[in-house]
């Protein structure tokens, strides 16, 4: 017996959770810059999706495991794994965010004054207005962050903060400063308030950090801070992470009161943003060095510049190398680090090669792997089908996972339950001996029943050239009630049969990009299951017409 066409969709489309996908900046509402999940092992094989213009930030998951990303050119894309383009959406003015998958519509925070909400369909759902009328003096902007509660987290170029519903209706709003900017991503507490950092444009060494209660607004604490802030902090355990762009170092704070524990000074200013492993927070400055920083204590466990630590570093002239936006670091251990090439006083030429990314062992700082022709240099994104990056070179990038198919397989009375787990897509077929049970194109089920007869069934389960192969032992029906099926299962109901997902001209001047802690996972809000059963839905209907 075959899974209905209704079940097979929902089972297909991975439901949102949070901390399963890297659905918005920096990877989770802490911005730990890391989840449970492996990347790619070599960065050998890469991807290329043009689009219409640059893409400044990262590249986000969205529904269906689709890649989302904004252009300079007003237009968010959603690509497929093959890197094809699914849908696209055009806004009014350009997009410095990344865009935000709730799990039941698509945020995007463009330069103007307006919010936008799309559908997994790419349909506009609602906007908002805002205020927002500082662009002009932007570096980034701060992009997008979902609550645990399912409502968005917004921070604008006039110093407020606002708190959406995902429908589009407004909580609260809060004004940290009459005359300074939200350009950092906010981060969420463990209790659910938001810490948001702002200042004065054009103004250094000068800037707020304030911790916003979640339900009123209001600020539990704020504090003038002696820095602007660009990069997104980041909350661990009782601890909030802030690095600071002029001031030249990472602080450590309370996040009770806001007060110092402890500060690590850098060599040059720190406009991006840190992330977290084992007991680490990774973060790059301006002149290309990475360094890991003990959380407990701020001191320097290794340190790492292509300038010293790399003896096949291609560099010429009297150029250098930067870093302006945040690493991810997998499950793995490895810190995805990418960098921008600089000719001397200006900005990396388009035709540049020289736009590495690194792949560092994030325990003590090693090379395990580099490529100099990358030309991802935007905030790498660890999603379920690989590293997804923006590119100066006006597209997205992506590192594919490793291809691998394991199989599962488990009996009923008179049926084999084969639960597939694989990244790899193609022609597939699934067969016992020399009948073919099953096949298609694209990703098989996750989860399939299949009638057999009694007796003794190898399973074999290819993907163009990948194979597995399960034995399983078909017993006679004994004339009791059948089982549930899967097909009669709640979709949603976690069982034990549930495959995991798979988890810029001066000397300290960032590049102008005009030109060119809680660890621990949240559950998903229950209106993002209702989304995922809707896609599910949707699918269906699609593959009865």
């Amino acid at each position: 017996m075959r899974l209905t066409p209704l079940v097979l969709a929902c089972l297909l489309v991975s439901p949102p959770a949070l901390g399963q996908a890297w659905s918005q900046e920096n990877a989770d509402p802490a911005n730990t810059g890391r989840l449970d999940r492996a990347g790619p092992t070599s960065l050998e094989d890469a991807q290329f999706t043009p689009v219409d213009d640059q893409v400044l930030t990262q590249v986000t998951e969205g529904p269906a495991g689709l890649a989302l990303a904004g252009s300079l050119g007003g237009t968010v894309y959603a690509v497929d794994a093959s890197g094809e383009v699914v849908w696209q959406a055009d806004v009014a003015d350009e997009i410095r965010t990344a865009p935000l998958w709730t799990g039941e519509v698509v945020v995007v925070v463009p330069r103007g004054d307006r919010v936008h909400a799309f559908t997994p369909e790419g349909e506009e759902a609602w906007t908002v207005p805002i205020a927002n009328d500082r662009g002009a003096t932007l570096v980034r902007m701060a992009s997008p962050v979902e609550h645990p509660s399912g409502d968005v987290i917004v921070g604008t170029m006039d110093g407020t903060v606002y708190r959406l519903t995902p429908q589009g209706s407004t909580v609260w709003t809060t004004t940290i400063g009459e005359d300074d900017a939200v350009e950092a991503t906010p981060a969420i507490t463990p209790d659910g308030d938001v810490i948001a950092a702002a200042f004065e444009p054009g103004r250094e060494g000068r800037g707020f950090l304030a911790r916003l209660d979640a339900d009123t607004g209001e600020r539990t604490w704020q504090l003038d801070i002696g820095s602007q802030v660009v990069g997104a902090p980041a909350v661990v355990a009782d601890t909030v992470l802030v690095p600071l762009r002029d001031g030249n170092a990472v602080q450590a704070r309370s996040l009770s009161d806001g007060s110092l524990i402890w500060e690590t000074a850098f060599d040059s200013r720190v406009p991006a943003s840190p992330s977290l492993h084992e007991g680490l927070a990774i973060v790059g400055d301006i002149r290309g060095t990475v360094r890991a920083l003990e959380v407990s204590g701020g001191k320097i466990a290794w340190e790492f510049n292509p300038l010293s630590d790399d003896p096949d570093v291609e560099l010429g002239g009297s150029g250098r190398y930067t870093i302006a936006d945040s690493l991810a670091v997998d499950d793995e251990g490895v810190a995805w680090v990418p960098y921008w090439v600089f000719e001397a006083g200006c900005c990396p030429p388009s035709d540049s090669v020289r736009s590495p990314i690194y792949r560092l062992d994030a325990d003590d700082g090693e090379i395990l792997d580099r490529r100099s022709d990358a030309k991802a240099n935007h905030g790498p994104a660890l999603h379920a089908t690989g590293v997804w990056t923006g590119s100066d070179e006006q597209g997205v990038r992506s590192f594919p996972l490793d291809p691998s198919l394991q199989l599962d397989a488990r009996t009923d009375a008179g049926q084999a339950r084969l639960i597939v787990n694989t990244d790899a897509t193609g022609d597939w077929r699934v067969a016992t001996g020399d009948r073919s049970l099953d096949e298609g194109q694209g990703r098989p089920p996750t989860v399939s029943g299949y009638d057999l007869d009694p007796g003794q069934h190898n399973l074999t389960v290819t993907v163009d050239d990948l194979a597995s192969q399960a034995t399983v032992e078909i017993e006679a029906d004994d004339g009791d009630d059948d089982p549930a099926r899967p097909e009669d299962q709640d979709p949603s109901a976690p069982t034990d049969d549930a495959e995991p997902e798979p988890e810029p001209s001066g000397e300290d001047e960032e590049p102008n990009t005009s030109e060119g802690g809680a660890e621990d996972p949240q559950p998903a809000p229950l209106a993002a299951w209702a989304a995922w059963l809707a896609i599910g839905l949707a699918a269906g209907v699609r593959q009865r017409a």
